[in-house]
């Protein structure tokens, strides 16, 4: 299966803001990556812990950023979601260029 370099790190993208919007949403889970809420029910929790390193490499060097930006008591949710975006898109393109050099495949050119 191959796929181009744009479409995989499209795909990442995308893949990254359902994840986090469904760590948040349906799981209530706070946004700070660290904390797990306490009022979670049992099977909530468990997935939680189980989802967590994910969630680390999604969100832990990004906190600065979100730091930074909550300084400000009236930031507007585009910086978040674009900061988001540009450290996804490079984590996306590293992943891709890992896997092509584990396969020994050239990626195929939009």
């Amino acid at each position: 299966m191959k796929i181009s370099r744009a479409r995989f790190v499209t795909y990442f993208v995308l893949s990254a803001f359902v994840f986090i919007f469904a760590c948040k949403f349906l799981l209530n889970q706070p946004s700070e990556w660290r904390a797990l809420a306490v009022d979670q029910s049992t099977w909530q929790s468990v997935i939680s812990t189980i989802l967590l390193p994910i969630r680390f490499i999604l969100m832990a060097p990004l906190m600065p950023f979100i730091a930074f930006l909550r300084q400000e008591p009236d930031t507007p949710p585009p910086f978040f979601m674009i900061g988001f975006a540009m450290y996804w898109t490079l984590l996306g393109l590293l992943v891709h260029y890992i896997v092509i050099k584990i396969r020994g495949t050239k990626p195929k050119t939009a």
